[in-house]
């Protein structure tokens, strides 16, 4: 049977029971008992209308949090028969993604979830504070771009692609098996920038926008520039790639496609598939799965996907160079720079 479907199996056998429904053994109502790492939360309702009064549509009146009701024993690891616990706590109030799936149901009228810890984001402090889980990162986002380098004007709700680290959780788990956990690679204070389209949700801490990232989604990081300065220039000596990913300068005979994924010549003619040729600026540390980079800056390497970045042009930069974010994963081959 596929994971998913288990797991939709037995939350829906978890649900029948807490409804007082037939079962061996099954947990009398309000009393259910999650397995493996498990948790079960008491979801916030969602609001039907703002404090105006303005009607949400159903979809903004989605929450994405609630109350830890009772969590199971942990994770049993394969290879060590070890146990790691849930690293929530029954009455702690937590975050999850806002794309999370899980099954919802009833206990004693009152609306559940039973999540997986891995789609828990964080933790809601008494005092207001957020406390990110695994490799989630707090951030304090960057002021609303007022316009673009060609001083075109943008709506004021256009965010740039950066802000400053608040917090940061402990680490993703980088074997499954044995439960190593690789930490975070960025820290509190430093100024970041993130993938373009990220999937995340905004949130406010004493007044002020914040987000939860997955530290998979920064792309860069760097010294804060003055008040006003907008987004770090592409010759500055502080960028620094994130971990598991390169920072490649594209010359501008690339072209790309209306999705943006950016083509070598050939592959915009049709000719191969879409691989572009980049000159390496930066390379973060290995990834969390384990792909380390045996490539440097300078090198030109062949890729494919990237995540196109909005850095200020360095002194002297030819019109029309691109810089992209690629994953080491989408890193394909070395070639040797010509002479």
């Amino acid at each position: 049977r596929p994971p998913a479907r288990a797991a939709r199996a037995a939350a829906a056998a978890v649900a029948l029971r807490a409804r007082g429904g037939e079962g061996e053994d099954g947990p009398a109502i309000g009393k259910v008992a999650p397995l493996s790492n498990y948790v079960l939360v008491r979801l916030t309702e969602p609001e039907a209308e703002t404090q105006g009064g303005i009607l949400l549509p159903s979809k903004q009146q989605q929450s994405s949090d609630g109350d830890v009701v009772a969590v199971g024993p942990g994770k049993k690891r394969k290879l060590t028969g070890e146990v790691t616990p849930v690293a929530v706590a029954v009455g702690q109030k937590v975050l999850y993604r806002p794309n999370a799936y899980f099954e919802k149901f009833d206990v004693e009228g009152v609306e559940h979830g039973l999540l997986k810890e891995e789609d828990l984001v964080a933790i809601g402090e008494p005092s207001g504070e957020i406390t990110p889980l695994r490799d989630y990162v707090l951030l304090r986002l960057g002021e609303p771009e007022t316009e673009t380098q060609g001083g075109i004007a943008l709506p004021s709700r256009q965010k740039a692609d950066e802000g400053v680290v608040v917090a940061v959780g402990p680490g993703k788990v980088r074997h499954e098996r044995t439960g190593e956990v690789t930490p975070v690679g960025v820290a509190a204070g430093q100024q970041v920038m993130y993938r373009p389209g990220a999937n995340f949700e905004e949130l406010e801490v004493g007044g002020i926008s914040h987000a939860l990232l997955s530290e998979d989604d920064l792309v860069l990081s760097f010294d804060a520039p003055g008040s006003g300065a907008g987004p770090p220039a592409a010759g500055d000596a502080s960028l620094a790639a994130t971990r598991g990913r390169a920072l490649v300068r594209v010359d501008p005979q690339s072209q790309e496609t209306d999705q943006g994924l950016v083509l070598s010549r050939g592959a915009a003619d049709g000719e191969g598939g879409p691989v572009t040729l980049g000159v390496v600026a930066a390379v973060g540390e290995g990834g969390p799965s384990g792909e380390e980079p045996d490539f440097a800056p300078g090198d030109q390497v062949y890729f494919r996907y990237g995540d196109e970045l909005k850095l200020r042009p360095a002194e002297g930069q030819a019109r029309g160079v691109k810089y992209m974010s690629v994953r080491l994963s989408d890193c394909l081959a070395k070639v040797p720079v010509q002479a």
